[in-house]
């Protein structure tokens, strides 16, 4: 995601409203260095996160939030689509919890 939008913007900015909002999230990071410094930073920012093994590779960011789904790709591929379904959005969420149940 950071191809998109610049590492101040996302803890400036969204990052900052969301704590001010009191909104708790979870997440599932591929593992990398980078991984390890935003899981650190967990319990600062309202987060609880898993790592997927790193034979695990997830070049997309998705983002489940009420009744609509986010795919961000990579910068080499330029996407953003953002999909409105109660049913694919209730789909990815229990796809979300079997894996975050199991790591």
């Amino acid at each position: 995601m950071l191809g998109f939008v610049r590492k101040g913007y996302i803890t400036g900015k969204i990052i900052k409203e969301k704590i001010k909002l009191g909104i708790k999230s979870r997440q599932i990071i591929a593992s990398s260095e980078y991984a390890k410094e935003i899981i650190a930073k967990d319990k600062l920012e309202n987060r609880a996160s898993k790592i997927l093994p790193h034979i695990y590779k997830t070049p997309f960011t998705t983002i489940i939030f009420g009744n609509r789904v986010a795919l961000i790709s990579s910068i080499q591929e330029n996407m953003i689509l953002i999909i409105e379904s109660a049913e694919y959005a209730k789909t990815q969420k229990s796809i979300f919890e079997a894996l975050w149940d199991r790591l």
